[in-house]
């Protein structure tokens, strides 16, 4: 769980080589199936942002790729993640492929917490995805996950753990 905590804390300040890091780290003690979700989710999460700028730089896909495979893996634990089904929404929204990212927005919109903070950006993300589907104007630039300020970074472990368990670390 200390590598958990210690992957949550490198998410949250953009230093994502180190998150992936201490997820792999974290895996390979195998976890029980909840940490290992949230193990997954989180490389899923830190490789989407790492495949940004390569994407739009030079359309390699070779970090999105990474996302995508974590976000199965983790799929296979908890088929009805909304988190993940968004992070695979998002890179499929970067990517330009518009009519299946519609189909994962939609699948986590479903599924999602309506009371989380993150249910309105999946919306706005599914919205984006929409009117781009209908060919209205708006911003066709790759979507970034967001930094939740309501993370507990608090030295102590088990609270620093219990925000990471309640899905505040990973988004989409």
């Amino acid at each position: 769980r200390e590598l958990a905590v210690l992957a949550s804390q490198y998410f949250q300040t953009g230093q994502y080589d180190s998150a992936i890091e201490a997820s792999l780290r974290a895996l390979e003690k195998n976890p029980d199936l909840d940490l290992r979700a949230l193990l997954l989710l989180n490389l899923s999460s830190a490789y989407l942002e790492k495949g940004i700028a390569p994407y739009v730089s030079g359309k390699d896909e070779t970090f999105y790729n990474e996302s995508l495979k974590f976000s199965k893996q983790c799929l296979l634990i908890q088929p009805n993640n909304w988190q993940v089904l968004g992070n695979i929404a998002t890179v499929l929204m970067n990517e330009n492929n518009l009519e299946q990212a519609e189909k994962y927005y939609a699948q986590a919109e479903k599924f999602a917490d309506k009371k989380s903070t993150r249910y309105e950006q999946l919306i706005r993300h599914r919205e984006q995805v929409q009117r781009r589907l209908r060919g209205e104007p708006g911003p066709a630039e790759p979507v970034h996950m967001t930094v939740d300020p309501s993370w507990d970074a608090s030295p102590s472990k088990e609270a620093g753990y219990a925000a990471y368990a309640k899905g505040r670390f990973l988004r989409f």
